[in-house]
């Protein structure tokens, strides 16, 4: 067992080399989503994972945004997300850790709530600071969103609501 996340090299980032070419960048990164997720089964312990197709404005490229994309005004508006530079180096992340850290890691922090009145799976690499959201449906779970946690109040809040989670029951 790895003493450090296999996620934590260089080789595992999209890093944008040219921020004056930025279309060109998230072409690639949107090329790279569609093989990852949208050509790919996805399962977590034996669920489907499936993306997010709303707003219908956006269709195929909605959990593309959310996973490369912030709501920087926090307006629950999906047209005032922006993009996130460090979302979009770590769009590979989710795929691995609901596919390979889950299993192999146990530093890998899961627990379920419920935000807007939708129950929710996440799991917290603390050692990256990254989140990955799932949204519990009836026969299969949504790609909510994925990100990087870089304020310290988030993960103390995170670390809190995972600590209260493992008080009241079994882990998921």
């Amino acid at each position: 067992m790895p003493e450090t996340c296999y996620l934590a090299g260089d080789e595992n980032l999209l890093v944008c080399e040219d921020l004056t070419n930025f279309s060109n960048y998230e072409e690639k990164l949107f090329q790279i989503f569609l093989q990852l997720y949208e050509q790919s089964e996805i399962t977590y312990h034996g669920t489907p994972v499936y993306l997010k197709h709303y707003p219908p404005d956006y269709g195929e490229k909605s959990s593309f945004y959310h996973l490369t994309c912030e709501n920087y005004q926090h307006t629950g508006n999906e047209n005032d997300r922006s993009p996130n530079l460090r979302r979009c180096e770590r769009l590979k992340w989710p795929k691995s850790i609901l596919e390979v850290c889950d299993s192999n890691c146990p530093q890998l922090l899961k627990w379920e709530n419920v935000r807007h009145g939708k129950k929710n799976i996440l799991l917290l690499c603390p050692e990256l600071d990254y989140l990955v959201v799932l949204s519990k449906r009836n026969n299969y779970l949504l790609l909510t969103t994925a990100y990087p946690v870089t304020y310290h109040n988030r993960r103390e809040d995170l670390l809190k609501e995972y600590t209260a989670y493992k008080q009241t029951t079994h882990s998921v």
